[in-house]
């Protein structure tokens, strides 16, 4: 089944926590957390907790959803949908790992605080709108491809490694 969270409901929290924590949903459709305008959702992975989804959207109508990533914890998507207009979504990665197998949009408000752990999009990113991608220094994001428009942003004081097959040619890149 999906893991919705404040999906039509104000507000809600998601907390998986600690070693053997794990959650997961397969179902062909994507979980949904903090959906619509007047939603808010907030979900922690930490302490080498795991979660897997094959896909996820955050506050993709409207609405508000923190995702924290903490700890040695680690979620895999089959993909990821952050922001939309209003929504306001944020990503903190603070020594745990994302995994986006297939695409990474970010759009409208989002942020993704990368300090530290691991962030891989090997379908790669695209960000829209005034979303935004910091990267602390020593923090290296991993992607096939990267499509900017010229009003989001990415704060690389860390790095940013493409392995691209065709995707981004690195001029494009240097160009953002």
């Amino acid at each position: 089944a999906d893991v919705n969270i404040a999906d039509g409901q104000s507000s809600g929290t998601l907390v998986v926590d600690g070693l053997n924590s794990v959650l997961s949903s397969t179902t062909p459709f994507a979980s949904s957390w903090g959906t619509n305008s007047g939603n808010t959702a907030v979900a922690t992975f930490s302490n080498s907790a795991s979660g897997t989804f094959s896909g996820l959207g955050l506050a993709v109508l409207g609405g508000a959803a923190t995702l924290n990533i903490l700890n040695s914890a680690q979620l895999t998507l089959g993909s990821l949908a952050a922001g939309g207009s209003p929504g306001s979504a944020t990503i903190n990665i603070n020594g745990g790992t994302l995994n986006s197998t297939g695409g990474a949009g970010l759009a409208g408000n989002s942020f993704v605080n990368y300090q530290s752990g691991s962030f891989n999009a090997t379908g790669g990113i695209t960000t829209s709108n005034t979303a935004s991608i910091s990267v602390a220094s020593g923090a290296v994001v991993r992607t096939g491809g990267l499509t900017m428009n010229d009003t989001s942003l990415i704060n690389l004081n860390g790095g940013l490694i493409d392995h691209y097959t065709g995707g981004t040619p690195i001029s494009t890149i240097r160009g953002y």
